[in-house]
């Protein structure tokens, strides 16, 4: 690694070792699994709300979801994995279609239809005149999908609000999931599973798949544990100016590392008592150089896991340095605060 000062800048230059793919039985419905499984603080009366106004229209839901799916398949395109654009067809009991290979190199094929808040409130109308019930539309759809869509598994997506159309949701799973139609796996994707995922940010989901397909990277996990080997202040400090520092920002006030150990985007709390530590473990290390007649200058080069991650982002998932930002710290396992810059 070498590096350039100037009068007015501070360049790092690196060799960029981009990170790699170290699970690859990953597929990108394993992905997904794990996505709409992380439904932890979103209760049932959440999903009012989400799935109102634009929210509860099959067309708003349908691109959504396609959206994010197409997020999740960028991933494993960019660590050198090929895999097929998401389809609108509409055809054949299918509004999204997914297909890609597995590491075996068998291809899957998964057929989503989704059923949205407007569908919803209309089904007991519909009933009370003689009409489909949505549970039966689905079971016709079903057979369709089966019959024509060439597909491996089907999953029905409810997309509304899970408190008014409890019973729904029940009928939904009862009647569709206990068996299979035929060859066919059917999974019913809840609506507070629908909502977990449609909600998430596009770099929280990318921040994911990395992780779930590049734990073993030697990058990350340098990365990891040159944050986890620091106390919870220096942790922010470290999190909150590494990526200005790489962009030329080198120099801080006693002002900015307070407030930066305050930010909370670690792990845990700092309290104000413990960041002259946190100070002091960071000018030991390097990382921070004091003049007593000049502001604090930053050393990045220091952590060469967290620069290296750093640039990860901003090069290979090409990211403004604000994004780069979160991503490391979406990385380093603080994917519960990075909403908070």
């Amino acid at each position: 690694m070498d590096q350039q000062l100037s009068q007015h800048s501070y360049v790092v230059q690196f060799k960029v070792e981009y990170m790699r793919i170290t699970n690859a039985e990953y597929t990108p419905l394993d992905i997904l699994s794990e996505l709409i499984g992380r439904t932890r603080g979103i209760k049932a009366s959440d999903t009012k709300e989400f799935f109102s106004n634009e929210r509860a229209s099959h067309d708003w839901l349908e691109t959504a979801w396609a959206e994010k799916i197409e997020v999740i398949l960028e991933s494993f395109r960019r660590y050198g994995t090929e895999v097929v654009p998401t389809q609108y067809i509409r055809d054949h009991g299918v509004d999204v279609r997914l297909r890609f290979e597995n590491d075996a190199g068998n291809t899957q094929r998964i057929g989503f239809q989704i059923k949205s808040n407007k569908e919803a409130d209309n089904n007991a109308t519909k009933v009370k005149g003689g009409g489909e019930s949505i549970t039966a539309t689905l079971k016709r759809q079903a057979f369709e999908a089966e019959r024509h869509a060439n597909i491996d598994e089907w999953w029905v997506i409810s997309g509304f609000d899970m408190l008014k159309h409890r019973k729904l949701v029940s009928a939904i799973t009862v009647e569709l999931t206990s068996g299979k139609i035929d060859s066919l796996k059917i999974k019913h994707v809840t609506p507070r599973e629908a909502m977990s995922f449609l909600q998430m940010e596009d770099n929280e989901i990318d921040a994911i798949c990395t992780l779930l397909l590049c734990k073993d990277d030697e990058v990350l996990k340098m990365a990891q544990r040159e944050i986890q080997e620091l106390e919870i202040g220096a942790q922010n400090i470290v999190l909150t100016v590494l990526g200005a520092a790489l962009e030329g920002e080198r120099e801080l006030s006693i002002n900015d590392i307070e407030s930066a150990a305050l930010s909370n985007i670690g792990q845990n709390e700092c309290e104000l008592k413990e960041i002259p530590s946190a100070i002091e473990t960071l000018e030991s290390m390097g990382f921070l150089e004091y003049d007593h007649n000049s502001p604090y200058r930053v050393e990045p080069s220091i952590f060469v896991g967290l620069c290296a991650l750093y640039f990860e982002g901003r090069a290979r998932h090409d990211q403004t340095p604000h994004e780069a930002t979160k991503f490391l710290i979406q990385m380093t396992g603080n994917l519960n605060r990075q909403k908070m810059l």
